[in-house]
């Protein structure tokens, strides 16, 4: 099944993605709520590309959405690379509890996306 099938059989009407340095998030939302988020964390050991943290992140929000629940504790405080000092590793530890969350309790910046998202055109707006 294509992407766009998916998103729609789902009522997907907006996929909204946004970046903290090397972590890549992806809002689902459906009947003006937020109905999922996927997050990647790029390892210090991998380069960081966009397209790929993307696609991962958005697999994750259409899987917390297909199975209606949250799963993949992120747990970066067990990796061998993980550095205390990378403002992106210790902001991804403080702020995201799993890789795919359903319903998800938005942060402060998610807020934001939230707020704006009304107000803005542009790419990130579904229609279907």
């Amino acid at each position: 099944m294509k992407l766009e099938e998916r998103l729609n059989e789902l009522g997907i009407q907006r996929v909204q993605f946004y970046y903290e340095g090397e972590i890549t998030v992806c809002l689902l939302f459906k009947d003006g709520e937020t109905l999922s988020r996927g997050v990647t964390i790029c390892s210090p050991l991998d380069n960081f590309v966009k397209r790929q943290g993307r696609n991962i992140a958005l697999g994750r929000a259409i899987q917390a959405a297909v199975r209606e629940e949250t799963t993949g504790r992120v747990n970066i405080l067990k990796r061998k690379w993980y550095d205390n000092t990378s403002p992106d590793l210790i902001l991804a530890r403080d702020t995201f509890v799993f890789k795919s969350c359903y319903y998800p309790i938005l942060t402060s910046r998610e807020q934001g996306i939230v707020e704006n998202g009304a107000k803005r055109d542009g790419k990130n707006k579904r229609k279907g």
